[in-house]
């Protein structure tokens, strides 16, 4: 899964991994999505699209501040998306919610 810092790519986490990630010293907003390269899908040599635009889906924006130096935050997946057997997920609502930021 993909880190999102003002849209642009600023790390990234695996499952059950816990992770440090320095950000700029600036207020934001904080994102996670699954980009191509997450999934596998993009050949190694390109650069690729390193923005939340480039995710097949992705979490809401959680607004930051700088002064929230050393927050621990957790992400993961909406309990909606173990239950979607007809693929709301791919609907562009959904699919900007599939995952959770706290």
């Amino acid at each position: 899964m993909s880190v999102f810092f003002n849209g642009k790519k600023v790390g990234s986490v695996k499952t059950g991994e816990s992770k440090a990630i320095a950000l700029p010293d600036i207020d934001g907003i904080l994102q996670v999505g699954i980009t191509k390269a997450d999934e596998g899908l993009e050949l190694p040599h390109s650069s690729g699209n390193q923005d939340i635009s480039g995710c097949s889906v992705s979490s809401p924006g959680y607004r930051i501040r700088a002064s929230d130096a050393g927050k621990r935050l957790e992400a993961g997946t909406n309990m909606w998306v173990v239950l979607d057997v007809i693929s709301l997920c791919y609907i562009p609502y959904f699919r900007r919610r599939v995952f959770y930021i706290r």
